[in-house]
């Protein structure tokens, strides 16, 4: 079957916003080239998917279907694999900082590994556990 939707600026976005991960650019530069071409006149097809907006906010589902880490003991791989915007070099970096340092007495310690900023360790606080 095939449904067309045609959606206000505001609830496209709104729909789109809550199904795209925070850490998919891919997903954040079709939206934004999207909603440039609506912004345009131009008539935009929507699949019956985005049709109905998730129930729950963003962050409730991102913190109940992300697995947690623990990042005084995960090792490179898992980092790497649960982290959103940590690479293979970066999670080998955190946990060679975690055995010259020690611990981590926060999450915001994390952003004290060259590389991660502030900005990478606000987006995976929810996923980020310490003990």
């Amino acid at each position: 079957m095939n449904e067309t939707y045609l959606f206000s600026i505001k609830q496209w976005a709104a729909a789109t916003a809550q199904s795209c991960s925070a850490a998919s650019m891919r997903c954040m530069m079709r939206t934004l080239y999207l909603l440039m071409s609506l912004a345009a006149g131009v008539a935009l097809a929507v699949a019956p998917a985005y049709a109905e907006a998730p129930a729950e906010p963003v962050s409730a589902m991102a913190a109940t279907t992300l697995d947690k880490v623990n990042i005084n003991t995960a090792n490179a791989q898992t980092l790497e694999e649960k982290l959103v915007g940590i690479g293979e070099a970066r999670a080998g970096d955190i946990v060679r900082y975690r055995e010259i340092y020690g611990l981590f007495v926060s999450a915001d310690e994390l952003a004290e590994v060259k590389g991660i900023g502030q900005s990478t360790v606000d987006r995976n606080r929810d996923v980020i556990t310490l003990e």
